[in-house]
Formats: C-alpha cells, structure tokens, sequence
C-alpha cells in the first residue's frame, strides 16, 4: 500500500491534520554550479505545491512546517493523500511595475524569475546570494532601506518607484 494511500486512509479517523499526517518525500539535491547558498534539501508533500529546503533534512522540514501552518492559516486543508488544486496568486499589484518587477529581480538577484505574484516577496529567492548583498544591491540600485525579505515584493517596488523619483 502507498503512503498516500495509507496517509488517505487515516484522515478519516481525525478532524484535524497536522503535516505528519501527510505523506512526504524529501530530495537531496546535488549543486550543479556549485552555488554556496542553493539549499541542499527539498522536503514536500505528495499532492500539494508546498515544499520547504534547507541545508539539512530536518531544516527542510522545519521550513516545510512553517509553510504548512502559513497555507493552513489561510484556507482549508486539503484531505491527506490527495492531490491539492492548483491555486494562482494574484498578480494585480506585481503587474502594475510591468517589466520593471523582472528587471529588479534580475539586477539583485542575476536570475530571470519565471513568475511573479502579489505574494513574492525576497524570501522567494532566499539563498541565492547573501541577503547582506540583496540589502546593499537595493539600496546602491533603488535608494531604498529598511528592506524586509517577507515584504510583499510590489511594495517593495513601489518605494523603489518612490526614491527613483525623488532622484
């Protein structure tokens, strides 16, 4: 019997889910352009768009439970060992910058995002380069300070926006 199929099972006997309930699967990934900061470790659960990295399983998981308990705050849990329907974020606020929102990411983070909502924010690209340097780039780039890495990006770009027009 599968794990999601005995995780499945199981919910039947509980009215709350915890993400041990869940069934799921961790991925040691091999660092192809020896990036420093790319995480060692995917942790996900079978069904859900949800995954959480790390340097280590365990921090993976940590990661993975954090991000359970922010999805679980917001709308209903899906049935352990089913699949979740594909939710998009809205994109209304990002897609006011236009291109400007991908030019940001590419000037700090020198990588083409694929996509962009009204929910990244710098976590998103977390590891990447060391958030002193994000801090530093948008700052000597943008003009702006006091940058939080769980800010809503298009705020962000909005006080970019500002302080590019105070120049």
């Amino acid at each position: 019997m599968s794990d999601h199929f005995r995780k499945y099972l199981a919910s039947f006997f509980k009215r709350e889910w915890t993400l041990d309930d869940y069934p799921l699967s961790f991925r040691h990934q091999e660092n192809p352009d020896g990036h420093p900061n790319m995480p060692s470790w995917i942790a996900m659960i079978w069904g859900m768009q949800l995954m959480g990295t790390g340097p280590t399983k365990e921090a993976a998981r940590l990661d993975l439970q954090a991000r359970f308990d922010a999805y679980k705050s917001e709308r209903p849990l899906p049935r352990p060992g089913t699949r979740a329907p594909i939710q998009f974020a809205d994109t209304k606020e990002i897609d006011r910058h236009g291109d400007f929102a991908f030019d940001f990411v590419e000037r700090v983070f020198g990588i083409s995002p694929f996509f962009l909502s009204d929910q990244s924010s710098l976590s998103d690209f977390d590891g990447v380069i060391p958030m002193e340097e994000v801090h530093a780039k948008i700052l000597a780039e943008f003009g702006v300070q006091d940058v939080s890495k769980t800010e809503p990006l298009w705020k962000l770009l909005d006080r970019a926006v500002a302080a590019r027009d105070r120049r």
